[in-house]
């Protein structure tokens, strides 16, 4: 994924580096200088910056002419590379809000935890959906069988088991805490590891239901 900053025209990003008009005579410090405002401008390091200021093609000029081309070159190479943060897909542990099928609003927090290589996930809070009668929200798994019958709904195992394959996590068993149903579970991310996408079905995954959570900040 590219960053999604967009990099100015090339002019103005030399205009907003503000170049200081310094004599040749110092090049060390000249560079130092063009590196600082370059980090600012492109969101790298100091390191790379001078690395890249180093194999910029002079041809022979002052560092004081070529300064604001230096500048605005790799400002445009740098933002169009990919970002480090946003090319790679974040994984799914942390915190996501399930999508509500009708509203397509936040209906519960999930906090997704991994151990030993396994994702499960828990809600840890209900979210009151858009025109719904507060004593209408379901606060313990009454349809639940076994060890979850009746436990509070803040705090319930809602999925287990996922273990990563590919781009995908599968093998998992996900609970429908309104039945007291549990289907056979798979997912994976999109939209740079912002969405899950689920798949709960019984059997295989042809014959199932896809559910959409987005990550919370």
């Amino acid at each position: 994924m590219l960053s999604a900053h967009v990099c100015h025209a090339p002019r103005q990003l030399a205009s907003r580096a503000k170049i200081p008009k310094l004599s040749a005579r110092h090049p060390a410090h000249q560079k130092r200088l063009i590196a600082g405002r370059l980090m600012k401008l492109a969101n790298i390091d100091d390191v790379t910056a001078m690395a890249a200021i180093r194999r910029w093609p002079d041809h022979g000029r002052p560092l004081g002419r070529a300064a604001s081309a230096i500048l605005w070159s790799l400002a445009v190479t740098f933002s169009l590379m990919p970002s480090p943060v946003l090319a790679e897909d974040q994984g799914p542990v942390g915190r996501w809000g399930t999508l509500d099928a009708k509203t397509n609003a936040v209906g519960s927090i999930v906090e997704i935890m991994e151990s030993n290589g396994t994702l499960e996930g828990k809600i840890v809070k209900l979210v009151q959906l858009p025109g719904q009668d507060p004593s209408a929200m379901q606060t313990t798994c009454t349809q639940c069988t076994g060890a979850l019958k009746g436990k509070p709904i803040n705090g319930l195992p809602i999925f287990w088991n996922l273990k990563r394959d590919g781009d995908e996590w599968t093998g998992g068993t996900i609970l429908d805490n309104s039945s007291g149903n549990t289907y056979s579970l798979k997912m994976h991310l999109t939209d740079g590891g912002q969405k899950m996408i689920l798949r709960a079905y019984l059997g295989i995954p042809l014959v199932g239901k896809d559910g959409t959570w987005v990550r919370m900040k």
